[in-house]
């Protein structure tokens, strides 16, 4: 590996490097090489302190620059559980106060929860002295993909004074002006001021057009703002990739909205039909089934007699084993005596039972 006296600055490839960058290790041998090698490789010269290094070339100054690392992190973490701002809690009278004053002016203004950046973001005021709303306001110019805020903005100030300090030609900042060129280069006829429709679907998002030529008051009344306003500078030429609310989005919702009620009173009425048809065949049901209870009720009472008195001896045989005996001798001697008894019968009867067989057999007609 050549040492740095023989290596030439990254820069210049003239002098010998006197410098090396703490991020990117590059070398340098003046100022100005060290800021043309920032400017080049997009560079700020911060060491990066949670960069990778191996173990094997891990040092005392490593170890170092993680333990102020960490110490910095919690000094950080202190500071920001000390902030006050942070952990200041939103009024709610002041709330309420700001809704009423747009309320006032026909602005129906929505506010987040303070956890919102937007919220965070809102310096919107009610100025008590000349009683008046000082509302901030986003510009965003999306044909040079910048966006600027003004703190307060009086509701009684058009809209072209205020945006004059963007895009007029002599009294804008330079830089602002450098940034906006395409703005700056045009009439402020050419110019138009959109707002978004809030409380719509994200499938149909639509804008409002303002007039450069009314007051701020005038352009939010009737309008739903969350927080702030945030106002669209579009060129004309631009126009065709934003769709403005016109008269028919509004018909198209209500008929929408008629469409589905109807058809919502419509499954109630057939619900209510199938129910009613439910309830009767049900209590056709019960009134056939209440008939035939009467006849089946006396047949149900013997079987759970019979029931009841069978349950009884099971148990008096679970508790007495020796009843439980003498019963199965019982019922052995019984059936001793029925196939005595069976044997002692008359061959007259047992003739005729084998005569009643053979006629069910030649003539089953008489049998069915």
């Amino acid at each position: 590996m050549t040492s740095v006296s023989n290596r030439k600055c990254e820069s210049c490839d003239e002098a010998t490097p006197k410098y090396r960058c703490p991020r990117c290790e590059r070398l340098s041998c003046s100022l100005p090489c060290v800021k043309r090698h920032k400017a080049d490789h997009d560079c700020d010269g911060v060491r990066d302190k949670t960069a990778y290094v191996p173990v094997k070339e891990i040092t005392e100054r490593h170890l170092l620059s993680d333990y102020r690392f960490l110490e910095e992190v919690d000094r950080k973490v202190d500071n920001a559980n000390r902030d006050v701002h942070a952990h200041k809690r939103t009024n709610n009278k002041y709330m309420n106060l700001l809704r009423s004053k747009a309320r006032l002016s026909g602005v129906t203004l929505k506010l987040l929860p303070g956890g919102f950046t937007r919220r965070r973001q809102n310096t919107t005021q009610f100025n008590r002295k000349f009683q008046k709303m000082n509302w901030r306001v986003e510009w965003s110019f999306p044909q040079a993909e910048v966006s600027y805020s003004d703190k307060w903005v009086p509701e009684d100030m058009l809209l072209k004074t205020a945006l004059q300090k963007y895009v007029d030609p002599e009294k804008a900042d330079p830089i602002i002006r450098h940034r906006l060129k395409a703005y700056c280069s045009r009439e402020l006829s050419h110019i138009h001021l959109l707002m978004k429709v809030e409380e719509r679907r994200a499938n149909s998002v639509r804008y409002e057009e303002l007039h450069a030529d009314m007051t701020l008051k005038e352009n939010l009344r009737g309008k739903v703002v969350v927080e702030f306003p945030t106002i669209l500078v579009v060129l004309t030429e631009q126009m065709h990739k934003y769709k403005l609310v016109t008269e028919e989005d509004t018909p198209e919702e209500e008929s929408s909205d008629s469409s589905s009620e109807d058809e919502s009173d419509t499954d109630t009425d057939t619900s209510s039909g199938s129910s009613d048809s439910s309830e009767s065949s049900q209590s056709d049901e019960e009134n056939l089934s209440s008939h035939g209870n009467g006849k089946s009720a006396d047949q149900s009472e013997q079987q759970s007699s019979k029931h009841v008195t069978e349950s009884r001896d099971v148990i008096t045989s679970q508790k007495n084993p020796v009843l439980l005996e003498n019963k199965m001798d019982e019922g052995q001697g019984n059936e001793s005596l029925q196939v005595e008894q069976s044997d002692k019968e008359s061959p007259e009867a047992f003739a005729d039972s084998t005569s009643v067989t053979t006629n069910q057999i030649d003539n089953p007609e008489t049998s069915i």
